[in-house]
């Protein structure tokens, strides 16, 4: 998650694309309409982009300004956003959370196939779901980071996990002997993901 730009395998079967393309100032505007003063959101989403948290969609011809994102993108910067109005801006930290905003947890498949559609397949990303589960499900859904260390060692692990509300949320299944939590955040995500969810096309999603 350190490259500015991340490239993304195609993903068969998922869910098509139901919303527009959003340009930065879009998702700036996302990241404003969750409760961010417009100017700190601009430039959160140009940080999130510069940085790879994160993905870019289509490539434009004229730098940054022009490149294309879709709503998983717009949603996961509100997440980081988030963190970072709770204080959290490590980088190590915001690129996980990135990540478990990408990335199905290989901890939790047990847990997460029942977030397939039909045909067996997952989203394309854990954002995905839960931005369509809260926009027409009628679910919630909670993020949560743990951060872990070794008092010896200094070395820190760094858990993050997207899940429904009501289901069993997976941290470390086994810590590494001398690792100790350090701090824990939960954030429900409905209220934050709404200016995303707005942007959706139900039609697209059958």
């Amino acid at each position: 998650m350190t490259a500015e730009t991340i490239e993304i395998e195609p993903v068969p079967f998922a869910y098509p694309q139901c919303g527009p393309l959003l340009r930065k100032k879009d998702v700036a505007n996302c990241i404003a309409a969750a409760g961010v003063p417009l100017d700190l959101a601009r430039g959160r989403a140009q940080t999130y982009a510069r940085k790879g948290l994160i993905f870019t969609r289509e490539r434009g011809e004229n730098g940054w300004d022009s490149r294309l994102y879709e709503f998983h993108d717009a949603a996961t910067a509100i997440v980081l956003s988030a963190l970072h109005d709770a204080g959290i801006s490590d980088s190590d930290v915001t690129a996980r959370a990135a990540e478990a905003c990408y990335a199905w947890n290989p901890d939790a498949a047990s847990r997460d196939a029942k977030y397939k559609r039909d045909g067996g397949h997952l989203p394309p990303h854990p954002i995905t779901r839960a931005v369509v589960g809260t926009a027409f499900g009628g679910e919630s859904w909670i993020f949560n980071l743990d951060v872990w260390r070794c008092a010896q060692t200094e070395e820190r692990l760094i858990c993050a996990d997207l899940l429904r509300w009501g289901d069993e949320y997976q941290p470390f299944p086994n810590p590494p002997e001398g690792f100790l939590p350090m701090c824990a955040v939960s954030m429900t995500l409905d209220h934050l993901l709404a200016p995303v969810a707005r942007l959706l096309r139900p039609e697209g999603l059958h």
